[in-house]
């Protein structure tokens, strides 16, 4: 009975078209590599806060590699607007919860960096710059 069980649950993962995949490799393996630098860079530093980071990183691999990304690439729109919520919205306010405020007064400190710091700041400026990236991201050619 369970070797039916687990032949039922593999022919549901790898053998239709609700499986993972991972044409997305790249995001995969960034985000898993994203994890490790922060890890390392971070160490204690980070405590609770490394779940967020984790969270971030997890959400990310199941909206690129996961039976969604699969319904989202050209099936279902409902599916495509869930990739959007999770990749514009929740992964990048998780990532930047997950940053001790410590790690983001250093980084914001630098030269290159305070000007930066002092315009995402801006409420309205940081918006347009998430909405930009999703428009750059719909421009043919990147998406080709």
């Amino acid at each position: 009975m369970n070797e039916s069980l687990f032949a039922t649950l593999a022919a549901l993962l790898f053998e239709t078209p609700w499986r993972w995949s991972m044409p997305s490799g790249l995001i995969t393996w960034g985000a898993l590599l994203a994890l490790l630098i922060y890890s390392v860079l971070l160490g204690r530093e980070a405590g609770w806060r490394w779940g967020l980071a984790a969270a971030a990183t997890l959400l990310t691999i199941l909206a690129c590699a996961s039976p969604l990304a699969a319904l989202a690439d050209g099936q279902l729109f409902v599916a495509h607007m869930l990739q959007h919520l999770a990749l514009l919205l929740l992964v990048p306010l998780l990532m930047v919860c997950a940053l001790p405020p410590a790690a983001m007064e250093r980084l914001f400190e630098r030269p290159g960096f305070a000007g930066l710091g002092r315009v995402l700041a801006i409420a309205p400026l940081g918006w347009i710059a998430g909405v930009g990236a999703m428009w750059l991201w719909h421009e043919p050619a990147a998406c080709s």
